[in-house]
């Protein structure tokens, strides 16, 4: 295993990844993973992980590299282009929250970790991907899906409690 530019360009591209993660994390203290499917959760965390691992460190393929210089090319402008779009959506998503970017969040950095292990031929990487992909739309999708349930529970109970005291100020007017 031996390490190059490559490995450094990698560690940059999780990093990355990770500070709008963190910051997010800081900014919504009170956000719980509420997808309770356990094998989907430990998809992603799996998925997470080695992604992680394998982008930073070489195993399974000796030494990074690219078998043509259009690969490199590849590896280089579409990391560029899908970290600009992660991180301009995560700028937006930090100003409202809606579906469509907390999907598009998802989406990208397991687009840039295929991308990676793609151009690389780094299979285990490609496959780490893939688990983080499923296991990260899935969970995705299920924290908003209960998010949106919790949120209509709300404003029927408002609503309903508005009704309420609606119907008794009518009443003690009368």
């Amino acid at each position: 295993m031996e390490y190059n530019m490559i490995t450094v360009f990698n560690g940059i591209i999780v990093a990355a990844l990770l500070i709008p993660s963190i910051v997010m994390a800081i900014k919504f203290k009170k956000f719980k993973n509420r997808c309770t499917n356990t094998a989907m959760n430990i998809c992603e965390w799996l998925g997470r992980l080695g992604t992680m691992l394998f982008m930073i460190l070489p195993f399974g393929v000796g030494e990074f590299g690219f078998g043509h210089v259009n690969e490199f090319l590849i590896y280089l402008f579409a990391n560029i282009t899908l970290l600009l779009v992660y991180i301009l959506v995560w700028l937006s998503f930090m100003k409202k929250q809606t579906y469509i970017k907390a999907m598009i969040m998802a989406v990208v950095p397991a687009a840039i970790f295929l991308v990676c292990g793609i151009t690389l031929r780094h299979f285990i990487l490609i496959f780490c991907a893939v688990f983080f992909f499923i296991g990260h739309i899935y969970v995705t999708t299920s924290n908003y899906r209960t998010d949106r349930k919790e949120k209509k529970a709300a404003e029927q109970l408002a609503a309903e409690q508005a009704a309420a005291q609606e119907k008794a100020a009518e009443e003690a007017a009368e």
